[in-house]
């Protein structure tokens, strides 16, 4: 998850920013048309920047541009593999020269099980 966040394939589903701004906003109405204590008026304000950063914290991520991008090139790939590829059978020692790199991704896209089974230990 790191190194996607580093080239910017995900992002934080809810943003801090402007969740910060609506719940702070509606904070602030809220403080203004219940409470006239100003103790409870900045507890309330208070509170709701600690609801935004657990609502943006735990609501997970989400793909950029960049990222269903990648993703659809990966699914693109695999698609080849699975139509003309064949190396869902059990290719042999000569399978692995003639396939190379591709029979390692097409494991890990699992189109290429029957090839990989004999590889793993």
């Amino acid at each position: 998850m790191k190194r996607a966040r580093e080239q910017g394939l995900v992002t934080r589903w809810m943003p801090l920013l402007p969740l910060t701004g609506a719940l702070s906003t509606t904070g602030v109405g809220a403080g203004i048309f219940f409470f006239t204590e100003p103790v409870v008026y900045v507890g309330i304000v208070m509170g709701v920047q600690v609801v935004a950063w657990v609502v943006s914290f735990f609501s997970g991520w989400t793909l950029t541009d960049a990222g269903w991008r990648q993703r659809a090139l990966w699914l693109g790939f695999a698609r080849y593999i699975r139509r003309y590829g064949e190396i869902d059978k059990d290719v042999g020692p000569e399978g692995v020269v003639v396939w190379g790199p591709y029979l390692v991704y097409g494991a890990v896209l699992g189109e290429a099980n029957g090839a990989s089974r004999p590889l793993t230990p």
